[in-house]
């Protein structure tokens, strides 16, 4: 991971380091040495991965950005992405997410937890080694 992501109190998103696949979500693919805002939602929970970010706002809406080769960003493509998009499913009830190297989890409200992205390892937590392109829910 060469690109760090930072929550103020006033819950605004502050990204900055290698941009090279979208990650910092400014809609470059620039690196940046000092710290840009993204957009001016209310977050409330951020993680960042190896080459994509992840942010719940505060409406429980799930934001993922940057690299998506293996499916991380959780939209059902394999297209990066250079701004923060909102995950396929549209739910509303995400309340904190983590992001790892090519795959991502989050919680919902009802404390189920999900997983998508790269699985070669188990790492998702599934039963199997597949990979998933949408949000699945670990059993």
């Amino acid at each position: 991971m060469t690109h760090t992501i930072a929550l103020k109190t006033n819950g605004s998103l502050w990204c900055w380091g290698n941009n090279e696949f979208g990650q910092l979500g400014d809609g470059s693919n620039q690196s940046k040495s000092s710290p840009v805002q993204i957009g001016n939602a209310n977050w409330v929970s951020i993680s960042a991965g190896s080459n994509h970010s992840m942010g719940v706002r505060s409406d429980g809406s799930l934001f993922c950005w940057g690299n998506n080769q293996v499916g991380q960003l959780g939209d059902g493509t394999t297209i990066n992405s250079l701004v923060p998009k909102q995950e396929i499913t549209y739910s509303v009830s995400w309340t904190s997410v983590a992001a790892g190297e090519g795959y991502s989890t989050g919680i919902k409200s009802d404390k189920t937890l999900w997983v998508w992205g790269s699985n070669g390892s188990g790492q998702l937590g599934i039963g199997n080694h597949d990979g998933k392109l949408t949000p699945v829910q670990v059993p």
